[in-house]
């Protein structure tokens, strides 16, 4: 590729600018069966916690679930507003 098709011109006639490649997300996203993250304790560990499953929205997402999680920690009670994210929601019924 020549230097010359390396950049655009700014519509208002200005500095040159890089053009943008195109970028397709490679790697494994950690997303649930039913699209929703895991905000739990993993029981039998009463001092362990997993967050994860956000998929693509992991960063979006990120203040919102750590506060609701540092709460849970430091509390040891979980909030109503977790609920739909439990762990065992995947566990099997028989």
């Amino acid at each position: 590729m020549r230097a010359t098709q390396m950049f655009v011109k700014r519509l208002d006639g200005g500095v040159l600018l890089p053009k943008v490649a195109r970028v397709h997300a490679v790697g494994r996203r950690p997303l649930t069966p039913d699209g929703l993250p895991i905000l739990d304790r993993v029981h039998p560990f009463e001092s362990l916690f997993i967050a994860t499953g956000h998929s693509m929205l992991g960063i979006t997402l990120a203040p919102a679930s750590g506060q609701a999680m540092a709460g849970y920690v430091l509390s040891g009670t979980r909030p109503e507003l977790l609920e739909p994210f439990r762990l065992r929601r995947f566990a099997a019924t028989r």
